[in-house]
């Protein structure tokens, strides 16, 4: 009978303790209706690029600006579009590097970072 309690006893505070099993939880691993993308990213003539933490410090021309912004993965982008990035950041060209291959983005600090290409933008459902 004391092994059996302590049986019962130790499936309960186990069951408990596990991750994702409350009605109550919220969070990351709960359900939501919007979902999230992977990385923060850029949409520049149709060629998505992965923003990153590199700094970059030396920037070339003025390559244009992000037009549409939205962390809403149902979205459908149209322009310089970004999911992290608000409306109106400016984006660079790095000097010797092609910019099919990486640009800079200004951050609000006013400093820049790279962002890297990752290939060509393919809308969902297409």
């Amino acid at each position: 009978m004391k092994r059996t309690t302590w049986l019962i006893l130790m499936t309960l505070a186990l069951t408990g303790c596990a991750p994702g099993l409350s009605p109550l939880a919220s969070g990351p691993d709960s359900s939501s209706t919007a979902a999230s993308w992977v990385y923060e990213f850029v949409i520049w003539k149709g060629h998505t690029y992965r923003v990153t933490e590199e700094t970059v410090t030396e920037v070339g021309q003025p390559i244009g600006q992000v037009t549409q912004s939205s962390d809403d993965e149902t979205t459908h982008p149209t322009g310089t579009f970004s999911n992290g990035l608000p409306v109106g950041t400016r984006l660079f060209a790095i000097p010797g590097v092609p910019t099919d291959a990486a640009l800079a983005v200004q951050t609000k600090e006013g400093g820049y970072v790279k962002a890297v290409e990752t290939g060509v933008y393919e809308a969902h459902g297409s």
